[in-house]
């Protein structure tokens, strides 16, 4: 993989978590100020499908992402943090409607945006280190 693919795939997976994030935190924001205070927001966001067509897809771009910088990456630091937050942004995911998935999902989200930020920077260094 060449380095521009590199920072690609870690710029992908830095702005998908980083939405991720930003959904995961605005939408019960969002739905209890329209539904009011009368309902749960986090069991429409659960049972709506489009909400989880956008929770699977965040999911498949962030594994997609992840696994490209693990296998490019040399430092096992970055590459443990991807991990650890793969595994927390999925568990979250998967396990939709338990009340501990919410934290597994703002955990997972912060150490892959994390993670591919590392990359990236560990990334831009080589290259300029080549370069001069």
């Amino acid at each position: 993989m060449t380095a521009l693919n590199k920072i690609r795939t870690d710029k992908v997976g830095m702005i998908s978590s980083l939405l991720c994030l930003v959904h995961c935190l605005t939408v019960p924001l969002v739905l209890g100020i329209w539904y009011g205070s009368k309902i749960n927001t986090d069991h429409i966001h659960d049972h709506n499908l489009f909400m989880i067509i956008i929770d699977y897809t965040f999911l498949a771009i962030a594994v997609y992402a992840s696994i490209k910088s693990i296998i490019s990456n040399s430092t096992m630091v970055i590459r443990s943090i991807l991990i650890a937050g793969l595994i927390l942004f999925s568990a979250g995911i998967l396990a939709k409607g338990y009340n501990i998935t919410d934290l597994f999902l703002h955990a997972g989200s912060f150490l892959l945006i994390i993670g591919h930020l590392s990359s990236y920077i560990n990334i831009r260094k080589s290259i300029l280190a080549v370069n001069h």
